[in-house]
């Protein structure tokens, strides 16, 4: 093909970031290792092959793919230590990657051979802060100040429903077989007995949804 007839470079990137907006992770990376031939010194073409494996590595849940991101990366933030998106992709890989030490290691290396690179530090204080929140230890469920509350809402709700309802059918049938001539205590406690099943069953359930929305954070 004769350099009149090739693509040009915003083409190539056009396409390619189609494909990846679309998802479309495999048309992605060939796109983008295709157009790298032709243009491989062109980060944003480097960028966009490293975001395609890191999409493809959270559909597919393959870490090699992870692996290969962080190779491009590493390309990128070799070439210029201060691209931020480059930086910032090379961290989120290298977590999913379970590559964070190593890469810390590697900055730190990077940091005590050369302290006047001020974005070396700027990456080692950003993997200290990833460090950070990745470490927060989870809060307790060990039996505790809230011990009681669990074991009444987790546990004793669904009995106390359930005694309520066979309360309530007894008194039917029993008032079924007395003509319907029943106190006014025995009336009161009729209808209050279906309000306490429900009642029960409510606050089960919706104390359930509250564990399962505190172990989703």
């Amino acid at each position: 093909m004769s350099p009149e007839a090739s693509p040009s470079l915003e083409v190539l990137l056009k396409e390619a970031d189609n494909a990846r907006q679309r998802q479309w992770w495999d048309e992605a990376v060939k796109l983008h290792q295709a157009a790298l031939k032709a243009f491989p010194d062109e980060p944003r073409l480097r960028l966009g092959l490293a975001q395609s494996y890191e999409g493809k590595a959270r559909q597919t849940g393959l870490n090699p793919f992870f692996l290969m991101a962080l190779q491009e990366y590493w390309r990128l933030v070799n070439a210029n230590p201060a691209d931020v998106k480059a930086v910032d992709g090379l961290l989120a890989a290298a977590y999913n990657a379970g590559q964070l030490d190593e890469v810390m290691e590697e900055f730190r290396s990077r940091m005590n051979q050369h302290p006047e690179v001020e974005a070396y530090k700027t990456t080692f204080k950003k993997i200290e802060t990833l460090f950070l929140f990745s470490a927060e230890p989870r809060k307790s469920t060990a039996p505790g100040p809230n011990g009681f509350l669990h074991l009444v809402a987790g546990k004793i709700l669904p009995f106390v429903a359930l005694a309520c309802f066979l309360g309530w059918f007894f008194l039917r049938l029993k008032a079924g077989s007395s003509g319907g001539a029943m106190s006014p205590t025995v009336r009161l406690l009729e209808a209050a007995l279906p309000r306490f099943s429900v009642f029960s069953i409510l606050a089960y359930l919706i104390y359930q949804g509250y564990l399962r929305l505190r172990s989703s954070r």
